[in-house]
Order: structure tokens, then sequence, then C-alpha cells
């Protein structure tokens, strides 16, 4: 969607030009040549349509035995079911998403440390696991020659 967005941004705005012409609405075709994409919105976008986009990929993937779990997990994340009563794959998943969001902001030095403790405890994560990921150093690549 993030990708995209600068693409459908400006499909629409030239949709929206082309109407402009059509019914000989001068001024509003002028000013669309100062409208900009605002890439501040996006947030909120993702915020809200996060669990339809989901759902909408659950309805559209053949799901099989051997990856039936995953779609559990992500109903299990879409209907907010509490982490004790998920299945072993949706508690992984509320980790995983636990720990991204807390390693995005630790990285940008926003994460209140002493809210750590709470924030892991909310999806059942013991502290050893905090401490072997961050010496695994998830999301980094390393080259060698």
């Amino acid at each position: 969607m993030v990708n995209h967005f600068s693409q459908l941004f400006e499909d629409a705005l030239v949709e929206k030009m082309q109407q402009y012409r059509a019914e000989h609405r001068r001024e509003e075709y002028y000013a669309c040549a100062e409208v900009q994409p605002t890439f501040s919105v996006l947030p909120n976008v993702l915020v809200k349509l996060e669990h339809k986009l989901t759902e909408k990929l659950i309805e559209h993937i053949e799901w099989s035995g051997t990856n039936l779990h995953l779609k559990n997990a992500l109903i299990e994340d879409i209907e907010k079911q509490p982490v004790l009563e998920r299945t072993s794959h949706g508690v992984a998943l509320a980790q995983a998403r636990a720990y991204s969001i807390f390693d995005c902001l630790d990285r940008s030095n926003v994460f209140v440390e002493k809210h750590k403790p709470f924030w892991f405890a909310h999806v059942q994560m013991p502290p050893q696991d905090l401490e072997r990921l961050k010496q695994l150093k998830p999301g980094k690549i390393g080259l060698q020659a």
C-alpha cells in the first residue's frame, strides 16, 4: 500500500482533472496542479484498513493442511483474541507484532524503558526471550565477501 501510494494518488488526480476538463471547470482543473500527496495520512489509513486488508488476504489464499495454522493465527489477531487464549502460532504473531513495534520505537529512542516489562508481559514474552531476540539482531542482514 505504501509503495503504491504515489501512483494511486497520481491516478486519482489525473482522473479528477479529466473530470474537471470535461465539465469545463477551469478553476478547479488548474487548482489541481498545486495539489501534492500528503504522506502523513498513511499511518491512519493503514491502521484503518489493516484488518479489512488482512481479511481479504485470508479469503483469497488457498489454505491447506500445511499452512492452516497461519490462517488461524491471523484470525485470532484480527479478532483481538487475548494472548492466553491463542494457539502457539497466534501467540508468536502477537509477540512478533509487539517486538516489531518496540524495536522501531527503541531504535528511534522514543520507547520508555520503564514500560518494557509491561509491554512484553502483555504478550506473554519473558525477558530472556527478549534478550535472545536482541542477540539475533532481527532485521539486519550480514553481508560477507
